[in-house]
């Protein structure tokens, strides 16, 4: 029987249900007991992480992400997992709270990036863990280099997260895609998709990834089932890097350094809107 793994949820609520179901699909079972036990929180009140990071809000999510990591402790769960990149910044707080294991889908993510033998890694991810540097410093311990997006092309990733997949719309399977073929024109040897709401469209694009790109939600469920006393099915969290289409490579450009994109990103306020909203597909 597997150890009881306490989920803070919510975060957004699709991506907390993508979780669930990767925990499902990479375990390696072959009836019901062999799979991880799990209780989760789906605490769709959590305060937007990113505009708080930013100053775009007073209003910290750690009191309440620290709340429910006491519950889900006090419920009897050994250990916690957490399905949100940015949340992580407030890791220390949920561990304090809590008293019990929060496993780090930053250092599981990081890790499966050196485990992929990936050298530039460019990351996709909210504002807010781009300007608390999140993965710069995980990959940075590593040995590996980190990029984010230029401004411009941050707008479309800030977009794609809050105006389409916190929206309930459905992701147009080119959108990651596209990303992760600008990063890697950009320089990036792999990419590793630093937000859980691109995790869940990385089904529809696995066809046209150009790049190996790490999905920080299906590193974690591999952690948690290993953490749980279970075991993962065979096969590597870094998708093999496929062709891309003809055509889909933007131009080359040089990546913004980290220390200058942390920088706009705490100067300016968080922005929700893209400009020039055309289909990411277009610019193929």
């Amino acid at each position: 029987m597997s150890a009881l793994v306490g989920v803070i949820g919510g975060a957004g609520p699709a991506a907390t249900a993508r979780f669930s179901a990767l925990l499902v699909a990479r375990a390696d079972a072959r009836r019901d007991q062999d799979h991880v036990r799990t209780l989760v929180l789906n605490d769709a009140a959590l305060p937007d992480r990113t505009a708080f990071l930013l100053g775009a809000s007073d209003v910290s999510p750690a009191p309440r992400l620290a709340a429910d990591a006491r519950l889900l402790a006090d419920a009897g769960c050994a250990l916690l997992a957490m399905p949100c990149n940015t949340a992580h910044a407030f890791a220390d707080d949920i561990r304090r709270a809590a008293g019990v294991p929060l496993v780090s889908m930053v250092d599981a993510a990081a890790d499966a990036c050196r485990g992929a033998g990936l050298r530039q890694v460019g990351v996709l991810a909210t504002a807010g863990t781009v300007a608390c540097g999140l993965y710069e410093r995980a990959l940075a311990a590593r040995g590996i280099g980190c990029a984010y997006p230029d401004e411009a092309l941050q707008a479309r990733v800030t977009a794609l997260i809050y105006d389409e997949a916190k929206a309930g719309r459905a992701l147009d399977p080119c959108a990651v895609a596209y990303l992760c073929g600008t990063m890697a024109a950009r320089g990036c040897d792999g990419v590793l998709l630093g937000c859980t709401e691109l995790s869940c469209d990385l089904p529809a694009a696995g066809a046209a990834l150009p790049v190996p790109v790490v999905d920080a939600l299906a590193v974690l469920a591999d952690r948690v089932i290993e953490a749980a006393g279970c075991r993962t099915r065979a096969g590597a969290a870094a998708l093999p890097p496929v062709a891309a289409p003809a055509g889909a490579a933007p131009a080359p450009a040089a990546a913004a350094r980290p220390d200058a994109r942390r920088e706009r990103a705490r100067r300016a306020p968080a922005s929700r809107r893209m400009a020039g909203r055309e289909a990411p597909c277009a610019a193929s």
